[in-house]
């Protein structure tokens, strides 16, 4: 019986995981050099979104500098309702390439963003997490990356893996 009772603990313990790692590893580091930076391209008003893709040129081409590396399918920079900042990188776990990437949903004040190519939805303000499709099924969520307002002369805020 605590064989049977320990299996099935297990099971419910994988199946509630969420993997957020299936995007291969790749540089992220956007820094704002300082507080005008800051407010031009990043500081998203709360329940809104800034896009960062430096091969395509987003926001604008002359932010970018040779150290500026956008992930694997962009960056999304979030702020949920409260204000509080997240970044993850756009491409879909569910696809794993650079041209599959999730795009907000504005009409949606839940903070969903969507894939563009298999559907699947992911709550924002929430980690990341899988809402449905096949991303829900297979409990895969964005992957979250790291966002620092350090406020140093140098550097006012940064997104990093």
């Amino acid at each position: 019986m605590t064989m049977a009772a320990g299996a099935l603990s297990a099971a419910i313990i994988s199946c509630s995981k969420v993997d957020d790692n299936r995007i291969p590893p790749t540089l992220v580091n956007i820094q704002f050099r300082n507080v005008g930076e800051w407010d031009i391209y990043g500081n998203p008003a709360a329940c809104s979104v800034k896009i960062f893709d430096k091969e395509k040129g987003i926001p604008a081409a002359s932010f970018f500098t040779a150290t500026t590396f956008t992930g694997f399918g962009g960056v999304m920079l979030v702020a949920d309702p409260t204000g509080e900042f997240r970044a993850y990188d756009r491409a879909c776990p569910v696809e794993a390439r650079r041209d599959a990437v999730v795009v907000f949903d504005a009409d949606n004040p839940q903070g969903a963003a969507r894939c563009t190519v298999c559907k699947s939805t992911f709550d924002i303000y929430n980690y990341g997490a899988a809402v449905s499709g096949r991303a829900a099924d297979m409990h895969y969520g964005l992957r979250r990356l790291r966002v620092s307002v350090v406020n140093q002369p140098t550097c006012h805020a940064v997104i990093t893996d």
